[in-house]
């Protein structure tokens, strides 16, 4: 029989991310506060120009990186909430207990995740 979770393991589970999210969300402040720094500065030297640029075309990726991470972690929570978080959201069979552990924000089971990575593979 598979492994369900009890109540108090989603519990922690789901404070886990909810800590995340308070994570990330303070980090990106300061993110943005630097990114408006880097925009305003005036620089004279095309290499500086051209570090500046780097440093702030990576902080972008790094954002966006954040911004889906944070839409995956809400919508985790509300799989706890709703009672389907050990439930594929593509064929909804049960994802096993050591898949969510290993990773928290899965909502695919391993055949179903592994036909993503496939059909992107081809894309």
């Amino acid at each position: 029989m598979a492994k369900e979770f009890t109540k108090n393991e989603l519990q922690a589970i789901r404070e886990e991310l909810v800590n995340n999210l308070k994570h990330i969300n303070r980090g990106s402040g300061d993110n943005i506060e630097e990114l408006k720094l880097m925009t305003s500065a005036n620089y004279s030297d095309p290499n500086d120009r051209a570090a500046m640029e780097s440093d702030r075309s990576l902080d972008l990726r790094i954002r966006e990186r954040e911004s889906k991470l944070v839409k995956k972690i809400k919508k985790i929570i509300d799989r706890i909430d709703k009672k389907t978080y050990q439930k594929c959201k593509r064929c909804d069979e049960f994802i096993p207990k050591e898949r969510l552990l290993a990773r928290s924000v899965t909502d695919l089971c391993i055949r179903c995740k592994e036909l993503e990575e496939q059909d992107e593979r081809l894309s």
